[in-house]
């Protein structure tokens, strides 16, 4: 065997290993918070496994350190692609009756270099409502551009980022007393009327990172008290959680968001800067009076996160 050959099929079983211990190491984010970051990078160590699996097969001849990297490659194919595969297989569409809500929420990012262009994002989508987070210095853009056909707009201060725009007055709204990391979540609700005319509740949020995993953890607490705060018999809650599907944090969160579901299932939205996004961090949960009509993820919109159209209708 070529020394060029052999050094490649190094690399592979190197890929291969790496994805496979980077997977295991998930196993242990179900008591250790640090352990679960491996697991929102999911579908990276699933693409590890396979190109390292085949890379091996192509450049090693039969061995144990071909064995012992196939193995890896199969646990991290394992691991990770079951996750993923009962979130793709959970996605699914209604047919659209009229009157339906539909709701735009986006992580439009505080540096972003091209307010315009987010601008003509949230005009053009066509939501009854709209759920920001990091709104860091669009406020005065969204108060002088979007006002004729957002006319009413409410917005988390002190020193919290989300915002919540809307075609129709509110007739209540709140948000999270705790401004400050840690414990305060961005969690900013408001209640107006859907397009049938009845009343409903949208929020969002926007909790810190999950490392270090004890803010997130104290934030995730918290979220349960400030749903009972909104009408959660017809709240549906939206926003950049910081945390993908496949993660023990998010699985362990959502039974103590009920009686909310969620609606989002392996919507990839970050980051938007790379061909390839790898993080499914935008969530939409809704009570059962919502049914599911369309998620659909929208064009790149000059942030570093994918804006996310729910159309939902009434039960």
């Amino acid at each position: 065997m070529s020394w060029p050959r052999r050094i490649i099929g190094w690399l592979g079983a190197a890929l291969a290993a790496g994805a496979g211990l980077m997977s295991a190491a998930g196993l242990i984010g179900a008591v250790w918070g640090w352990a679960d970051a491996f697991n929102s990078f999911a579908p990276v160590w699933l693409v590890a496994g396979w190109v390292g699996a085949g890379v091996v097969v192509l450049a090693l001849p039969r061995g144990r350190i071909r064995t012992a990297a196939l193995i890896s490659a199969a646990v991290a194919v394992l691991l990770n692609g079951v996750p993923l595969i009962a979130e793709m297989v959970r996605t699914g569409r209604e047919a659209p009756p009229p009157g339906n809500l539909t709701i735009l929420t986006f992580n439009r990012w505080w540096d972003s270099p091209d307010r315009p262009g987010q601008i003509a994002v949230i005009r053009n989508s066509g939501a009854d409502l709209v759920a920001l987070q990091e709104v860091d210095g669009l406020e005065p853009a969204l108060s002088r551009d979007l006002r004729d056909l957002y006319p009413h707009q409410i917005y988390c201060h002190p020193d919290c980022d989300t915002a919540i725009l809307s075609k129709r007055p509110f007739l209540a709204s709140g948000q999270d007393p705790h401004f400050r990391v840690p414990g305060g979540t961005g969690f900013l609700w408001g209640r107006t009327t859907a397009p049938d005319g009845k009343p409903v509740t949208l929020a969002t949020t926007h909790p810190y990172w999950p490392i270090p995993p004890w803010i997130q953890r104290m934030q995730r607490g918290h979220l349960p008290t400030m749903i009972a705060t909104a009408n959660p018999e017809e709240l549906i809650l939206v926003g950049d959680f910081n945390l993908t599907p496949w993660s023990w944090a998010m699985r362990k969160m959502d039974p103590t968001l009920k009686p909310l579901t969620r609606r989002t299932h392996g919507l990839l939205t970050f980051p938007a800067s790379w061909p390839f996004p790898f993080l499914a961090l935008d969530q939409v949960y809704a009570a059962p009076v919502w049914k599911t009509v369309e998620v659909k993820r929208l064009p790149r919109a000059a942030s570093d996160h994918y804006p996310v159209r729910v159309e939902l209708k009434r039960e």
